[in-house]
């Protein structure tokens, strides 16, 4: 070449948008060098120009000194595409990814005079290429695990594409529910044809087109046990959810169903006159939270969002936290903590406050969720209320506590009057009439306790499902006046009226019916004033026949009217305690009319005295 050709040259060089490096073909000296070669080398110009070229990269000279030689001799090319060496560049080992070619540049002679080095870093390219071959292997590996999951599902599961919604997945469970039916590469409307004209296939359609998702529960749909075959009625729940691809364009629709059949018809059968179905949604009784490993929120269920009186957002914002009581809020934050490490979910007893600003008992698990590593990945809140039980641990003791007051106050009694006799009888003339005294009220306590052990058998035998009852014709009236008469003996200053309406009989067990008047009687004078009179009185309707008992006592509020009956139940307020018992009374009364068919009532004022009725059938 002539020095106008070598100014061409070292125009190109220097101009062209890749590395290049122009070497002696005999003594392989860089002559020439541009920037960009300069850019990817990260050498200094001195260290490469006028030097031979593995002195400047020795640290791949065994890698390719051997390809470069072989160049200048065979006048062959070498390409090097994409290959991954370590540089030393800036004074550094990088690794790094070039692509490279050692040409011949010939003179006319056809003998090579050159060697032109043209060299492309590839690095971050090749970089992104694997990462995204890597996302989609990773892709592809959670598409087969998430296939795996829908053929084991279940739930009916399959996946439709295309406007005419063609069958490309289904899982057995869905083949189950459409058996005997060739579903893969058909449209929808050739495989189940007789959803022709549903307002089901445009949910489907709208879904498809628009990424509409759709949900709805029991849904009525006749369809065809096999394919042919005639329709019956049958009951699905579906959701429809668009699937997208990657450039977030919907290409298919899910749709997860099962058939609820069975489940409606028994239904169906019991409640003829329901026409709206429940939704599945929140058989869950608990109150249920979801939490990031940093404690923030993600999820309430509907019923810590009726306890809270708020929506997501606000109890999310508000923080349920505020809701705790301030005792246990230490308690709670050590419990979190100690789970944190350990793994083990936190249980405990804690009060959250509700919309009356009224704390309520409830049962918490918080359980955190481990990934593989041992990392907590969320926290799973289970909240249950346990009021009820609270207050009935509460009321068993009160009950015990009372219990053994009833019976200590008998004993002690009965004790006292043996010692006293004891004493009597001791001395050399003794007076009769207190022996016989004392003995009556001896047989008083006695048959105190005997009514006392009676209630406690009776009350569990009721508990167990083990009272029997020996049902006879019982002639009602002489059975009041019999009760009356009793009453009458040990309470001589009270007045007891009885009205008797006509002579009735009822099927029923005399026994039981006569506890029952007992307890209500005695109800009546314990809570009455001793100068007031209380009223019994019978009536017949087309029910049956009633039995009332009134008195003009301290009353009962209407909040406890319905709780009155309950086992152990006592009412509050003022002169709670000026009374004995201990809440079984009414309970056991209620539930021996109950056994007998009947129904015990209440009608009642605070200060305006009590009317408790028992109804029971008419004897047949």
């Amino acid at each position: 070449m002539d020095i106008k050709d070598n100014a061409q040259l070292k125009i190109l060089v220097e101009c062209a948008p890749i590395g290049i490096c122009i070497l002696d073909a005999q003594t392989f000296v860089a002559e020439m060098v541009n920037d960009k070669f300069l850019e990817i080398a990260r050498k200094p110009k001195a260290d490469i120009i006028d030097k031979w070229y593995w002195d400047a990269f020795r640290e791949v000279k065994h890698l390719y000194q051997a390809a470069l030689e072989n160049v200048a001799k065979t006048l062959q090319p070498y390409h090097a595409d994409e290959a991954e060496v370590t540089l030393i560049r800036n004074g550094q080992a990088e690794h790094i990814v070039v692509t490279f070619v050692y040409a011949p540049v010939k003179d006319e002679h056809d003998k090579a005079t050159k060697i032109a080095v043209w060299v492309l870093e590839n690095t971050l390219q090749v970089n992104a290429r694997k990462k995204v071959d890597r996302d989609n292997a990773l892709l592809e590996k959670e598409r087969n695990r998430l296939y795996e999951v829908f053929m084991e599902a279940p739930a009916g599961i399959c996946l439709w594409t295309g406007p005419d919604l063609v069958y490309e997945m289904v899982n057995p469970a869905y083949q189950r529910i459409l058996a005997g039916r060739n579903l893969l590469g058909r449209p929808i409307l050739e495989a189940v044809p007789e959803l022709k004209g549903a307002p089901l296939i445009d949910s489907m359609l709208d879904t498809y087109h628009y990424g509409t998702p759709f949900e709805v529960h029991e849904l009525h749909v006749p369809i065809a046990d096999y394919e042919g075959g005639p329709t019956i009625d049958r009951y699905f729940t579906f959701n429809y959810v668009p699937r997208r691809n990657l450039d977030n364009q919907i290409d298919g629709v899910f749709n997860f169903v099962f058939e609820v059949t069975e489940q409606v018809i028994a239904r169906k059968k019991v409640e003829e006159r329901e026409k709206h179905f429940r939704h599945l949604a929140d058989l869950v009784p608990a109150k249920i939270s979801n939490a990031l490993p940093s404690g923030e929120v993600t999820f309430f269920n509907q019923h810590w969002l009726d306890f809270a009186g708020m929506g997501f957002e606000e109890l999310r914002d508000f923080g349920y936290h505020q809701m705790m009581h301030p005792e246990e809020i230490q308690a709670f934050q050590d419990g979190l903590g100690e789970a944190a490490k350990t793994g083990i979910p936190f249980v405990s007893e804690m009060r959250f406050k509700n919309t009356e600003g009224r704390y309520i008992w409830h049962l918490n698990i918080a359980s955190p969720i481990l990934d593989e590593e041992g990392k907590i990945q969320m926290w799973v809140g289970s909240t249950t209320d346990i009021q009820k039980i609270k207050e009935e641990e509460q009321r068993k003791a009160d009950f015990v506590s009372l219990l053994s007051h009833e019976i200590k106050t008998p004993v002690t009694s009965i004790k006292g009057y043996i010692q006293l006799m004891k004493r009597e009888i001791g001395k050399d003339s003794f007076q009769r009439e207190k022996i016989s005294g004392g003995l009556d009220r001896l047989d008083r306590l006695v048959m105190q306790l005997t009514a006392l052990v009676s209630d406690m058998l009776d009350l569990t035998r009721i508990e167990t499902g083990h009272l029997h009852l020996n049902k006879k014709p019982v002639d009602l009236d002489a059975l009041i006046n019999e009760v009356a008469g009793d009453f009458k003996m040990t309470n001589p200053e009270r007045e007891l009226m009885f009205s008797e309406q006509g002579n009735f009989t009822v099927a029923a067990d005399r026994d039981k019916i006569a506890q029952v008047l007992i307890n209500l009687i005695s109800n009546a004078i314990k809570y009455s004033p001793a100068d007031s009179p209380v009223k019994i009185t019978t009536s017949q309707n087309s029910d049956g026949i009633s039995v009332s008992i009134t008195d003009q006592g301290i009353g009962i509020s209407e909040k406890d009217h319905k709780k009155i009956f309950e086992r152990f139940y006592r009412v509050e307020g003022k002169g709670k305690y000026q009374f004995s018992g201990f809440g079984i009374g009414l309970y056991l009364a209620n539930s021996i009319i109950e056994l007998h068919g009947g129904k015990l009532s209440l009608e009642s004022e605070p200060g305006s005295g009590s009317t408790f009725t028992f109804l029971l059938p008419k004897e047949e």
